[in-house]
């Protein structure tokens, strides 16, 4: 009897610990599945972030951020009780469905450890972005070419043999500043008196110098837009984002922009700001937003004033390259330099007064230029014999006539402005086009968030170890641990 007692009672041990390794395999295929039910839950609270995106950025200016105004520290208060909230009603609708549910897991924490804010590394995560939506939307192999569209010009070119253009008319302009200023002011002080006008009036109708005299006196865009309503609309610049201090992310990973990108957010900006030749726009802080992107100044009217400007330094630079390599112009040149200069007897002032009267004779080619663009017309980058507009007998009624000419060939205005957006920094442009939404939108662009890396802490009460009877069976809650990063930009 007390043999087959012996016998019982290992039996029944046997039996204990093969339950007991059954229940502990039973625990350990549980925590394999609420690994995986954490991992669901993590993707389902990141999904609810992403689809609760600043809806007003999007449908204006296709970028995705999450808003969050959490504080200094940026604890993130709002975005953690989204998805938390996400979280546990998720579960909820699962026990409702299901009566016994084996794979409970509770949200215990949200921990954002790294984030990236829209103006982060001088707003790149902003000009990505954008630079993105315009590779979709174009197609990436359609780039290259809509840009030749766009300027009739390409990029590589224009930075090769444009900035050499500018730099030579910039050295002659400058060159002739020195050496026909006081030229200039001795030459039209004396041909003021008419009858010395009138000795010469065969060769000369109007004194180019005293005409170029009258044109800046007037001011800039009482010459290129004599006739149009121009918008009075300014902007508070006290809070730009140049200007202020601003929220700062601890996003480590530093990004890096390529010339395609440049030439993408390029692009984009045409996409979703206007210009002066588009008219008013309702509800938007300034009419002309691409003048503001070139000018950053406060003012429609100043942005106009210095978009015009550089937009006249580069048409008269070209011109008067075109001036000093044509013979027959240069001839034409020189004879009424002769003529006022033998009105004055001093004849051998003729020289610098031909380049005086040439810089005036390209500047008004040059009016000329900017009223055709500013008219929906098109100017060649170099101009040919048959687009020269300007007589220089006749500046003034040449430059009454150059509202009506419309050449079919060269760039709009709009090619001319992505031109002048080349000279604008990097940082300057992206950060003028965020001013620019801040205020059409009043939002914050340093309180948007480009993409985070969080840290989620699950808990949940082991269901089958209670059962286990090895070892001291104090194994009561299990925690699970998962990181992720949210970004909504690819």
């Amino acid at each position: 009897m007390k043999r087959a007692g012996s016998v019982s009672v290992f039996f029944v041990l046997l039996l204990v610990l093969l339950a007991s390794v059954f229940f502990a395999f039973l625990e350990v295929a549980r925590v394999s599945g609420l690994r995986t039910q954490a991992k669901l839950c993590t993707a389902q609270a990141v999904d609810a972030v992403r689809a609760s995106y600043q809806q007003e950025l999007w449908d204006k200016y296709h970028v995705l951020f999450w808003k969050e105004t959490g504080g200094g520290d940026y604890g993130f208060p709002k975005m953690s009780a989204l998805q938390q909230e996400q979280i546990e009603k998720n579960w909820k609708l699962t026990q409702i469905r299901n009566n016994f549910f084996v794979l409970p897991v509770h949200i215990n924490s949200i921990d954002v450890q790294k984030f990236e804010l829209a103006t982060d590394q001088n707003g790149k995560s902003f000009q990505k972005q954008a630079a993105a939506w315009t590779k979709q939307s174009l197609a990436e192999d359609a780039v290259r070419e809509v840009w030749k569209v766009v300027t009739q010009a390409d990029a590589e070119k224009y930075e090769k043999n444009g900035t050499e253009l500018e730099q030579k008319a910039e050295q002659i302009l400058g060159e002739l500043a020195g050496k026909t200023a006081d030229t200039m002011e001795h030459a039209s002080a004396e041909t003021t008196d008419q009858s010395a006008i009138s000795k010469n009036d065969a060769i000369t109708q109007e004194n180019p110098l005293e005409w170029l005299k009258e044109m800046k006196k007037k001011g800039i865009l009482a010459v290129v837009v004599p006739e149009k309503e121009l918008s009075t609309n300014r902007m508070d610049v006290s809070e730009c984002l140049s200007r202020r201090s601003l929220h700062q992310g601890n996003w480590e990973q530093i990004e890096s922009s390529s010339e395609l990108d440049r030439i993408l957010f390029q692009l984009y900006c045409k996409g979703h700001f206007t210009d002066v030749t588009q008219g008013k726009t309702e509800g938007n802080a300034f009419n002309y937003e691409m003048e503001y992107l070139i000018g950053g100044k406060n003012s429609d009217i100043d942005n106009l004033k210095a978009t015009v400007n550089r937009l006249l330094f580069l048409r008269e630079g070209v011109n008067l390259l075109y001036l000093e390599t044509h013979p027959e112009k240069n001839q034409q040149a020189m004879q009424v330099a002769l003529a006022l200069t033998s009105a004055m007897a001093n004849p051998e002032l003729a020289e610098p007064v031909k380049q005086a009267i040439l810089a005036a004779w390209a500047y008004a080619e040059s009016i000329s230029d900017v009223r055709i663009l500013l008219n929906g017309g098109k100017m060649s980058i170099v101009k040919t014999d048959t687009e020269w507009h300007t007589d220089l007998q006749h500046l003034g009624r040449s430059l009454q006539n150059a509202d009506g000419r419309q050449n079919q060939n060269g760039l709009s205005y709009a090619g001319y402005l992505q031109i002048l957006l080349r000279t604008v920094p990097e940082t300057k442009l992206v950060y003028r086009c965020m001013d620019l939404i801040e205020h059409n939108l009043d939002v914050r662009m340093d309180e948007m968030v480009s993409r985070t890396e969080s840290v989620y802490t699950y808990g949940t009460n082991a269901l089958f170890w209670k059962f286990v009877r090895i070892g001291n069976g104090n194994l009561q809650e299990l925690l699970f641990r998962e990181q992720m990063v949210m970004q909504f930009s690819d």
